[in-house]
C-alpha cells in the first residue's frame, strides 16, 4: 500500500482500511472495525490540547504509527491522516484472525478480536512501533479481502465520555 492512501480525509480512509490485512511480523488480522479523529477541535482527540510529548507523532506525515498508552495497560494503534502537521488518525479497534492452516481469515464473531487492547496484544505492538512508518517497519497494512460498502456500518465512536457532545454522536466508526 503506498502512503499517499492515507493522505487524504480521515473519514474517506477510515471505511477504506475494513477488509485490509494488518501484520506485525507472523501474525495478522482482516480489519474489522476502526475510529476516526480529527483536529485540535475534535474533543475525542489527543490533538485537543495542540502538540504536546503524547500527541506529536499526530502531526506527523500520513501513513505514520501512532501508539499509545490507554489507561496504564492497553497500547492502541493508529495510523495518521491528511496531511503533516494536521493531527488526524484511524484508530484500529478491531481484526478477524488469519488461521495460517486453512490459509484463510474468519469473519464470524470467534474469529474477532473486539477492541483495541485485544488487537494491539494480539500483534505484539507497544510504544517501540510509534512513529514507524506503515510498511517501511514492524506494521504493514496491505491487500486483503473485498468488502461490500453495503456491508459497512457506520455509528457513535466508544470510550469517549469526555468530550460531550456533539463528539459522542459523529458517527466515526466503521465496522463490518
Amino acid at each position: 500500500m503506498r502512503l499517499n492512501f492515507f493522505a487524504r480525509p480521515t473519514l474517506k480512509v477510515a471505511p477504506e482500511l475494513l477488509g485490509m490485512r494488518l501484520a506485525v511480523g507472523d501474525k495478522s488480522g482482516i480489519i474489522t472495525e476502526v475510529e476516526a479523529y480529527i483536529g485540535e477541535e475534535d474533543e475525542a482527540c489527543h490533538a485537543r490540547f495542540g502538540r504536546t510529548g503524547r500527541s506529536q507523532t499526530l502531526y506527523t506525515k500520513p501513513g505514520t504509527v501512532y501508539v499509545y498508552l490507554c489507561y496504564g495497560t492497553h497500547w492502541m494503534l493508529n495510523i495518521v491522516t491528511e496531511k503533516e502537521h494536521f493531527p488526524a488518525a484511524i484508530l484500529i479497534r478491531g481484526i478477524a484472525i488469519f488461521d495460517p492452516i486453512l490459509k484463510s481469515y474468519f469473519l464470524n464473531p470467534k474469529s474477532r478480536l473486539s477492541g483495541p487492547g485485544r488487537v494491539t496484544k494480539f500483534l505484539g505492538i507497544d510504544k517501540t512501533m510509534n512513529g514507524q512508518i506503515v510498511n517501511g517497519g514492524d506494521i504493514s497494512i496491505g491487500r486483503g479481502i473485498p468488502v461490500d460498502p453495503a456491508d459497512i456500518k457506520k455509528g457513535p465512536r466508544v470510550g469517549i465520555s469526555y468530550a460531550g457532545e456533539p463528539w459522542l454522536s459523529h458517527p466515526w466508526r466503521f465496522w463490518i
